[in-house]
């Protein structure tokens, strides 16, 4: 009986040496074409060789950052290469659109990719099994896209990129911490999130455009911010000290002084939005001491014919005709030739304070249009 025991052992050991070996399991193939396409949009061949080794010569479960249970991709880990050196990954391109087939996702970290750019895919908004999202410290741009179906997720990271939008989010069930710092982000995409839970929004890019501009003495000019947002609160600086009244979104200066040259910012705060400062860019202004903007020359007759028209008589053969916004911001450009008459429709022009600037040869005319 002992002999017949040993006899079946050896008989099922040496069965067992004649199997052939247990293979990987087969991964979905929309996954791996979903990988395939991750791969293809962001460089892959040109990735850390820590993070891409593998890819595409070994079977999908051996990729390195990749998780995979039950034949689905379910996990992407391409934030930082492995031990010793930890590396960024290198991802470079676009996040492609084909990231919303892998349906069992539960993690996506593309985080600390500062070449990673470009839009994220409105089809992300698929992956309705993700629980944790990271991509921060990237350069992601544009509106962050519908993500209402993510019931599972419970982190959501896109701290450090330059974003511009977010939507309405909804009130995710299992949500514990969803950060959107050092963006570009207004007031009107925070305060219909603030109930989140775990929001960070600290901090934001400064807003709208550096400006150096000259103005004429005795001259009127008003300077603006343009931030959205139903509850904002405006304080303007000059030369890093309050003004004292200018609490508006515009500031204007009437009779311009060389007291009056300077740097001018504004800080905006909104009151639905705790501990957030919105910075408008700074407004260098220059003051002209020149005799004034009507006589700097009589060669050009510059008529308002109508509320809607300009018209320009040089009588030059050749000059230039520039509509500058009390920002300083060309508006409108046009060349003048041939001695003819010049007309603008001002319907088409910003409204406001315009200034038109016609130069022909050495000489030049500038005059200030109140377009209603």
């Amino acid at each position: 009986m002992k002999k017949l025991i040993i006899s079946l052992f050896l008989a099922t050991l040496l069965l067992g040496l004649a199997l052939p070996k247990k293979t990987n399991a087969q991964v979905n193939v929309q996954d791996s074409l979903a990988l395939v396409a991750l791969y293809n949009s962001t460089d892959g061949a040109n990735w850390d060789p820590d993070c891409n080794f593998a890819w595409l010569t070994f079977p999908v479960d051996q990729w390195y950052g990749i998780g995979v249970e039950n034949s689905r991709v379910t996990g992407i880990f391409l934030a930082i290469g492995p031990p010793p050196f930890f590396n960024n990954c290198g991802l470079n391109g676009t996040i492609p659109p084909e990231i919303g087939n892998l349906t069992e996702l539960k993690e996506l970290n593309l985080s600390n990719n500062i070449n990673l750019t470009g839009n994220i895919p409105a089809e992300i908004g698929n992956l309705t099994q993700l629980e944790y999202l990271s991509i921060s410290n990237c350069n992601l741009t544009g509106a962050i896209p519908e993500i209402n179906n993510l019931n599972s997720i419970n982190q959501i990271n896109f701290n450090c990129n330059k974003i511009t939008d977010l939507p309405i989010f909804p009130i995710f069930p299992n949500l514990t911490w969803i950060a959107f710092a050092y963006n570009k982000l207004t007031f009107e995409d925070i305060e219909p999130n603030i109930s989140l839970n775990g929001f960070n929004y600290l901090e934001q890019d400064s807003v709208n455009y550096n400006i150096d501009t000259t103005i004429y003495f005795h001259d009127t000019i008003s300077l603006m911010t343009n931030v959205g947002g139903t509850q904002n609160i405006y304080q303007w600086y000059k030369n890093g000290n309050i003004i004292n009244g200018a609490t508006d979104s515009v500031y204007t200066i009437n009779e311009i002084s060389t007291s009056d040259s300077g740097k001018y910012t504004c800080a905006i705060t909104n009151s639905i939005v705790p501990n957030l400062t919105l910075w408008r860019r700074t407004i260098t202004l220059h003051i002209d001491t020149s005799t004034g903007i009507n006589s700097i020359s009589a060669f050009a007759s510059v008529i308002v014919h109508s509320v809607n028209t300009i018209l320009i008589n040089t009588g030059q053969n050749s000059a230039y005709v520039t509509l500058y916004n009390v920002m300083g911001i060309p508006v409108y450009f046009c060349n003048a030739e041939s001695y003819t008459t010049k007309q603008i429709n001002l319907a088409l022009q910003p409204r406001g304070i315009l200034f038109i600037h016609v130069v022909a040869g050495n000489v030049t005319k500038i005059e200030k249009i109140i377009n209603l």
